[in-house]
């Protein structure tokens, strides 16, 4: 795998502060200059290039909280994103230009889950952009070298700060066990749910059928999906009962990935919305080169 080298003409002192996007409760979200970590042996100090906007960070601005997690102190969202290293501690392998995407998980790394390779279930773990963890909504960011990636020429910064969202979708296929020839039901066309259905087309489902209370989102949704499929024709939204899938031999039950955010008012619902797009080749799997992780993450 080859790495991104971003080559700057000029090297400027290193900053010691940065610009972030400070929320300071809900919907009041504040850009202010921040004060950066000093950088420590095994750190690297990162320039944001992209970051993506989970629904934890929607939850976050409009109710000032995401489930239990309460905002209590102003806090840097974002736990997806991507830049380039500028600088970099003495133990670090990394060296500055090179691109990487950022792992939002912190754990410890020294108790007996970390040492089982199981660091994304840390108890004490933490998480970027989770209150009151400073997260990647910044111009620069110090991360530990063991949270990044480095990124291929092949894919921008733009790509990679997906690459934490897709992971979801893969590992919610591979807990379906999802195959070729399988008919999947996704529950919710958000950004989770569309990449879930790209990520089950690359493993062969011969159907995927997505629903949504809302048709403006399966409308938006279905194009990019019918590029794949045999017939864009079979591609459509409508406000019809979705029909039902009767379970085939060995077919797995999808996973919901219905983001709970607020919806639009009833006026424009269909409660029963769906699009489906059958699938008969599956197009080839995205390898992004990155470490994989053993499981699915909890604390973001």
């Amino acid at each position: 795998m080859t790495t991104q080298a971003i080559h700057e003409t000029n090297t400027p002192a290193l900053p010691t502060g940065t610009q972030a996007a400070v929320l300071h409760g809900a919907r009041d979200l504040r850009i202010e200059h921040k004060p950066l970590t000093p950088l420590g042996p095994d750190d690297l100090l990162v320039e944001m290039r992209s970051g993506g906007i989970c629904g934890s960070d929607m939850h976050y601005f409009a109710e000032g909280r995401n489930g239990t997690n309460v905002l209590r102190q102003p806090t840097v969202l974002g736990h997806e994103g991507a830049g380039v290293v500028i600088a970099a501690g003495p133990n670090s392998k990394l060296a500055p230009g090179t691109a990487v995407v950022i792992e939002p998980a912190l754990p410890c790394r020294e108790c007996a889950t970390c040492l089982s390779g199981r660091y994304n279930l840390c108890p004490t773990g933490t998480c970027f952009g989770s209150p009151p963890t400073d997260g990647l909504f910044a111009r620069h960011v110090v991360v530990p070298e063991a949270a990044v990636h480095p990124l291929p020429d092949t894919i921008p910064a733009e790509i990679g700060a997906a690459i934490e969202p897709l992971a979801v979708a893969v590992w919610a296929v591979e807990r379906a066990q999802v195959r070729k020839g399988h008919r999947v039901l996704i529950t919710g066309a958000g950004p989770i749910g569309l990449l879930v259905a790209r990520v089950a087309a690359s493993r062969g489902a011969a159907e995927i059928v997505v629903t949504d209370v809302n048709d403006d989102w399966l409308s938006g949704s279905c194009r990019p999906l019918a590029r794949s499929a045999s017939s864009p024709r079979s591609c459509s939204a409508s406000a019809a009962q979705p029909r039902a899938l009767a379970p085939a031999p060995n077919s797995p039950a999808a996973p919901p990935c219905s983001p709970n955010l607020p919806r639009p008012a009833p006026a424009a619902r269909s409660p029963h919305s769906s699009w489906s797009a059958p699938l008969p080749e599956p197009p080839s799997a995205l390898s992004c080169g990155s470490r994989p992780s053993p499981s699915p993450r909890t604390t973001c």
